[in-house]
């Protein structure tokens, strides 16, 4: 497997060239101006002009598709109103028979497996919809701009839930990771990179579909997602290597523009993405001592997180501060560790808090990494090793804020120190309680960059 990345760290290597003989080469998973279809000559269009050919109808009786060659919206006046232009054109709308009676999905005759998938649609008001990749994977289309839904699968942009319930709610929706729908009647965007489910040669399935990367109108809203299976008002099909395109069309009027798809190629987006299985690269720096929670929590509070932070956490070991910081903060996270038992312990911690849309966990060397992307970092290293970090902690953006459990920085003076009785941090329930905290009290420490050096006489 390759490894997993982000578009925060290190596609910087993968931009875009340019060859004045040809077209640019976009391959970085982020948008350039114009759709990615104008911009590369191996998308082809899934919609035909003047016509609805390549596409069936799920619900034949029900029908009520249509092309035209112009979506009319009702305005603030008439906001639930959406009509197509009385001439046939290159996009297609649901409200053909005025929803009497309610119109049927429509899919692809053509089957895909792995692919990248971009297309515009525009709703009326309140209008639900969705596209299914494979038929059984929705990402959620909602008429959700700026209204505070009680349920994420009500937002634009989620990837739908499971059929199966825990105490009578429906599990598995994955909100998305930024809000970016745009106000009733306005043209909007989705661009996907899909990988269909792996099956072995008996027909055993070994790996699950995953949404690589989701981009709503050019903003990451989704990276590494799997589906454990099908989401709810799916297409009546088995999971397999190849499956079509489906478009919800019974739950309010809705039009479709652009969709146009290419085969997920091999880039430096996807070679990256894929989460590498981690090898011994040296021995850590330091043994393993995991945090006792209560401090985890404390060092989050000290740091001020927010929503909108971006956390690194160096040396992560089981990846318990950022999956906190995106648990109660709803923060995005990213843990590092060079040891190949912690990189699995955290992912796994990750999966199982159900936050991989928030937190990404990544083998590398903490003293080689670009840190200026981060808002807060949180270290449990040794004096020396924070000493070592001063470089790279330097050149975070003014205003980050750098915290450390126990151990200060040599040479650079805290904002802050706070003392945490053993009463506070010890938790008896905390598994590693006995065995790591040896009863002692507990410190934190502040730094906010511009770091305040010490004179030096």
């Amino acid at each position: 497997m390759k490894r997993q990345f982000t578009f925060l760290i290190g596609l910087m290597l993968f931009l875009p060239s340019f060859s004045l003989a040809g077209s640019p080469i976009i391959e970085d998973g982020m948008p350039h101006g114009d759709p990615p279809y104008l911009l590369s000559d191996d998308w082809r269009p899934l919609l035909r002009v003047n016509s609805l050919d390549g596409w069936q109808f799920r619900n034949p009786e029900r029908a009520g598709w249509g092309a035209t060659s112009g979506v009319y919206w009702g305005g603030p006046l008439h906001p639930e109103e959406l009509t197509g232009i009385d001439s046939p054109g290159d996009r297609i709308i649901n409200t053909v028979t005025h929803f009497k009676p309610v119109p049927s999905d429509i899919y692809t005759e053509e089957k895909f497996g792995d692919i990248e998938l971009y297309l515009e649609f525009l709703c009326s008001d309140k209008t639900n919809s969705g596209v299914y990749l494979h038929g059984l994977y929705e990402v959620q289309i909602w008429d959700s701009h700026q209204r505070d839904q009680q349920h994420i699968q009500d937002i634009c942009g989620t990837i739908y839930d499971y059929e199966k319930t825990v105490d009578g709610q429906f599990m598995g929706a994955v909100a998305p990771r930024e809000r970016a729908e745009r106000p009733t009647g306005q043209w909007q965007s989705f661009h996907i990179w899909f990988r269909a489910p792996r099956f072995d040669e008996t027909g055993a399935k070994i790996a699950n579909a995953k949404f690589l990367r989701v981009l709503h109108n050019g903003v990451l809203i989704h990276e590494n997602v799997e589906r454990e299976g099908p989401t709810r008002a799916c297409m009546n099909l088995a999971e397999s290597p190849f499956n079509p395109i489906m478009l919800q069309g019974d739950h309010g009027p809705i039009a479709f523009r652009n969709i146009y798809v290419r085969p997920l190629k091999s880039s430096a987006l996807t070679n990256l993405l894929e989460e590498e299985e981690p090898q011994k690269i040296k021995e850590p720096d330091v043994i393993y001592v995991p945090t006792p929670m209560d401090v985890v929590r404390e060092m989050l509070k000290l740091a001020q997180v927010k929503k909108s932070d971006v956390i690194y956490d160096l040396g992560c070991g089981d990846g318990r501060i950022v999956v906190t910081a995106a648990k109660e903060y709803g923060c995005r996270g990213f843990g590092f560790d060079i040891d190949p038992e912690r990189i699995i312990e955290s992912r796994n911690n990750v999966r199982e808090n159900n936050v991989e849309h928030l937190v990404t966990i990544l083998q590398e060397d903490i003293f080689t990494l670009d840190l200026s992307q981060a808002d807060v970092v949180t270290l449990y290293l040794l004096p020396k090793l924070n000493v070592r970090l001063i470089p790279q902690l330097e050149k975070l953006k003014p205003g980050s804020r750098i915290v450390s459990h126990d151990f200060g920085m040599k040479g650079v003076i805290p904002d802050k120190v706070i003392e945490l009785p053993l009463s506070k941090a010890g938790n008896p329930d905390d598994q590693d309680y006995e065995e790591y905290d040896d009863y002692g009290d507990h410190t934190i420490y502040l730094w906010t960059v511009p770091l305040k050096k010490e004179k030096v006489d």
